[in-house]
Parts: C-alpha cells; sequence; structure tokens
C-alpha cells in the first residue's frame, strides 16, 4: 500500500504511520509518502506532472506496474 499524507495536517502523516504499521504487522507491505499538499490539493495535482505523480509512478514500477 502507498499511502500519502499532507504534511500540513497535524495527524494526517500519524495515522499513515500507525497504519502503514498495522498491515506490516499483519504481513502486509506499506510506504507513507509525506507531501506538503493538503488532501484537496493531493486529488488535484495527482497525475499531472510533479513530485507527487513521479512518488506514485516509482511505487507502481517498484511493483511491476506501469507508472
Amino acid at each position: 500500500a502507498l499511502l500519502v499524507c499532507g504534511s500540513g495536517r497535524a495527524d494526517s502523516c500519524p495515522q499513515a504511520d500507525s497504519f502503514a504499521a498495522a498491515l506490516t504487522s499483519h504481513g502486509g507491505q506499506a510506504k507513507v509518502a509525506p507531501v506538503a499538499l493538503t488532501h484537496g490539493q493531493i486529488d488535484d495535482q495527482l497525475g499531472a506532472p510533479g513530485a507527487l505523480t513521479d512518488t506514485v509512478d516509482a511505487f507502481l514500477r517498484g511493483l511491476g506496474l506501469p507508472g
């Protein structure tokens, strides 16, 4: 799982970290990707050229999927 969290909100990334820990404790794999964006900005920018899309594409390629 890739968990993108907006680092500007105090509880966003700690919640993502906790969820990632729960996933890995049950045999899953998780990566937390903090970004300096709001939730709405993440929604708006995902897929557009830039660092956020590059992070998601790299994660997908790491799974052997097209980015």
